[in-house]
C-alpha cells in the first residue's frame, strides 16, 4: 500500500488535562512537538453543550452559547501549555477573517489572577474572547468529548456541539459549519474515515463494485474533507484491486477531490491522480498531474520518491503506466 502523506496536521504535544503540567513562560522555548489525535469519541456528536462555567470574562464580552449568533469556537487552553500558544495567532486570524459569523472563546481553568496578566502580556496575539472557567465545568466538556489533552476545540451552533477535536483537524470542517451545511451525516463520515479503505475492499470482495461504490458515496459528498483517505483509497483501487474489479472512474473522482482539498498541492495526491487519469485513458491529464507531482516532490526535497515519480512521468509520455 502506498505511503500516506498527511497534510492537515499541525504539531502539538499531548498534555494531560488531569495531571496538569510544568509551569512555563511564554518567552521560553516550546518543547519538541508531537502530533495529537482527536479523542476517540465521535467528533461531530450534535449534542447539547455543557455550561461554559465562566468565572471571569478576561477579554471581550460575555457569550451565551444558546443565543450566540453564528458559530462559537470554544478552545480549551492553559497558560502553561506550550502547544496552546502556537494556536494564538491562528485563533486571532480566524476571528478577524470570519468576523460576526464566528466567536472564538479561549477557556482556561486557571484563576483570573493567572490568566489576566498572561493575556495582557500577549494581547497582540490573542485577539479574541478569553475567559477563566471553573475546572469542573471544563472537565464536563472533556468527559463528553473523551478529550485528555489541550489545546482542544469545540464548534458550537445554537447551543449544540457539532464538532470537536484537536484544532489542527478543524481546517476542513470550519468553513462547512460556517456556511450552515454541516450535518450529522458529514460528522459520521468524518469519524469513519479510517475504516473506508478496508470496508471498501471487503464490500468489493463480497458484493461487488456497485455496492462498494455506494459505500463510498457519503465520502464523495464531502469534497473538502478526508484528503488522505481519498488518496489512499484511490491508490489502493489502482494498485491492489484486480483489473476486472478496478473502478477507475471512482479513483479519478477520489484523486480529484483529494488534490482539490489542499491549497498548495501535495505530490502524493498528484501522483495518485496522474495514475488514475492514465488508467482512465486521459494521457494528457495524466502527464500534467505527474509533472505537478514531480515539481512538488522536488520542492519538498522528498528524496528517493521523486525519482519514482519522474520515472512514472517518463512512462506516461511513452504511453506506459510505469507500474
Amino acid at each position: 500500500m502506498k505511503r500516506i502523506v498527511l497534510v492537515s496536521a499541525i504539531p502539538a504535544i499531548v498534555i494531560s488535562l488531569a495531571c496538569g503540567g510544568q509551569q512555563t513562560t511564554f518567552e521560553g522555548p516550546s518543547p519538541v512537538p508531537t502530533p495529537v489525535p482527536s479523542g476517540p469519541a465521535a467528533s461531530g456528536a450534535f449534542v447539547d453543550a455543557p455550561e461554559l462555567g465562566v468565572t471571569d470574562w478576561i477579554r471581550g464580552e460575555a457569550v451565551d452559547l444558546d443565543t450566540a449568533d453564528g458559530v462559537v469556537l470554544v478552545e480549551h487552553w492553559a497558560t502553561w501549555c506550550g502547544p496552546c500558544r502556537i494556536e494564538f495567532p491562528h485563533l486571532t486570524a480566524l476571528q478577524e477573517e470570519h468576523g460576526d459569523r464566528l466567536t472564538v472563546i479561549g477557556l482556561s481553568d486557571e484563576p483570573k489572577a493567572t490568566v489576566e496578566p498572561f493575556v495582557r502580556r500577549n494581547e497582540e496575539v490573542m485577539g479574541y474572547t478569553v475567559a477563566a472557567a471553573d475546572p469542573s465545568a471544563m472537565m464536563a466538556w472533556s468527559r463528553l468529548a473523551n478529550a485528555d489533552s489541550i489545546p482542544y476545540s469545540y464548534l458550537v451552533v445554537n447551543g449544540q456541539i457539532v464538532w470537536h477535536g484537536h484544532p489542527a483537524r478543524m481546517a476542513p470542517v470550519l468553513p462547512v459549519v460556517l456556511d450552515g451545511s454541516w450535518t450529522p451525516e458529514m460528522a459520521r463520515t468524518l469519524d469513519e474515515l479510517p475504516a473506508f479503505v478496508p470496508a471498501y475492499l471487503e464490500t468489493l470482495s463480497l458484493t461487488g463494485k456497485s455496492a462498494a461504490l455506494a459505500l463510498v458515496e457519503p465520502l464523495l459528498e464531502t469534497p473538502g474533507i478526508g484528503g488522505d483517505t481519498k488518496n489512499e483509497l484511490a491508490w489502493t483501487i489502482l494498485t491492489e484491486v484486480p483489473e476486472a474489479q478496478r473502478d477507475v472512474p471512482l479513483a479519478v473522482r477520489l484523486g480529484e477531490q483529494a488534490t482539490d482539498s489542499v491549497e498548495h498541492g501535495n505530490w502524493a495526491y498528484e501522483d495518485t491522480l496522474g495514475l488514475a487519469y492514465f488508467y482512465n485513458g486521459q494521457q494528457a491529464q495524466a502527464i500534467e498531474a505527474q509533472e505537478r507531482a514531480v515539481i512538488l516532490c522536488n520542492e519538498a526535497q522528498a528524496g528517493h520518491p521523486c525519482i519514482e515519480l519522474a520515472d512514472r512521468l517518463t512512462a506516461f509520455r511513452d504511453g506506459r503506466s510505469g507500474m
